[in-house]
This record gives C-alpha cells, sequence and structure tokens, in this order.
C-alpha cells in the first residue's frame, strides 16, 4: 500500500524542469529540456527574445509525459538571442524555465553562416567580421574546387548550376579556416 500512496502523491506535484539548456551546435542554438513528474501538462512553448524582455513565442512542443526534449532554432537573429520555456498545462496554468543565451557571430570569433540550407539557387553567406574581406570556396564531394571567390560581409552567391548534391563551403580567414556543409537540391 505504500507505495501506491506515494504514487498518489506525485500526482499532485507539478512538473520538475531537471535543465533547460541552449547551446550554439553546427550554426544553429540547440534547445534542450528534461522534466520529470510531468502531470497534466499540455506543451511547451519555446520562447525567443533579442533584448531578454519582449519574449515571443516561436514553437510548440506537445508533451510527451516527462523525459528528454530537444529543437533547433533554424532562424536565430543576429546577436543575442534569448530563449525560455512556457510550460502550460491543461488547466491553462504555466510557469517558466531558467533563461539561456545564444549569441550569434561574434566578430572576436571567425564564424560564417550560410542559408537557406538546403539551398536551390542563391546561397547567402554571411562571416562574423563584416567589414573584412574572407576567401569563399565551394568543393564537391570528390575534392574538386567549383568556386572560389573573395567576399566582404552578407553576399548571394548563385549555386543555381551546381548539379544536386552535398558540398563543403570553406571560409578563409588569415590563414584561419571554417567549414560548413551545403546541401543542393
Amino acid at each position: 500500500g505504500i507505495d501506491y500512496i506515494r504514487f498518489r502523491t506525485t500526482t499532485v506535484l507539478p512538473l520538475q524542469l531537471i535543465f533547460f539548456t541552449a547551446k550554439y551546435e553546427n550554426g544553429k542554438p540547440h534547445l534542450k529540456w528534461k522534466t520529470e513528474n510531468e502531470i497534466n501538462v499540455s506543451h511547451f512553448n519555446i520562447e525567443r527574445s533579442s533584448d531578454g524582455y519582449r519574449f515571443d513565442k516561436i514553437k510548440e512542443i506537445v508533451s510527451r509525459g516527462g523525459g528528454n526534449y530537444s529543437t533547433v532554432d533554424e532562424a536565430p537573429k543576429n546577436g543575442y538571442n534569448y530563449y525560455r520555456l512556457k510550460m502550460v498545462d491543461k488547466d491553462g496554468r504555466f510557469s517558466y524555465s531558467n533563461v539561456e543565451i545564444v549569441k550569434i557571430l561574434n566578430d572576436a570569433i571567425f564564424s560564417f553562416i550560410m542559408y537557406p540550407n538546403p539551398n536551390s539557387g542563391l546561397l547567402v553567406v554571411e562571416p562574423s567580421q563584416s567589414n573584412k574581406p574572407v576567401m569563399i570556396s565551394i568543393f564537391d564531394q570528390q575534392g574538386r574546387l567549383l568556386l572560389v571567390k573573395q567576399i566582404t560581409g552578407k553576399t548571394p552567391i548563385a549555386i543555381q548550376h551546381l548539379a544536386k548534391g552535398i558540398y563543403t563551403v570553406k571560409l578563409i580567414n588569415n590563414g584561419e579556416v571554417k567549414t560548413g556543409k551545403l546541401i543542393k537540391q
């Protein structure tokens, strides 16, 4: 009987958020969280802000009753992205998680973003240093160089002539090389 009583009492506990993290991986903010005792929970809203005050809902994820969750922000803003989780239960009550911050394109660290990816025509490449010229090169899977170009700042690059497939995009800044994978549809 003891186990039964203990089980009964857990049903009235609010959910426990074990952790909520947002980390920059492969050019995108990856959000992960884990819950326990997810009783009566309806869904989670991922909310994003660029100033830490005004948050907008960017995604809704239905409760699975607990465990590990993860999602990716496919279109983060340049600069600081603040994320929080709004945990909503079936009667409409809600609570918020901790706020996590992901910084996109730090000038001190050479990096770049390219979008849209996958892509069928015009690739926009945006190096973190917007005022310094960098070299971009695109290679096919056999390692053949298909395009090399010097760009400064955000630059659209026509790729409609490339065959469908996966390409490697390299940006070189003062000998520092950053690599990305491009999917051509």
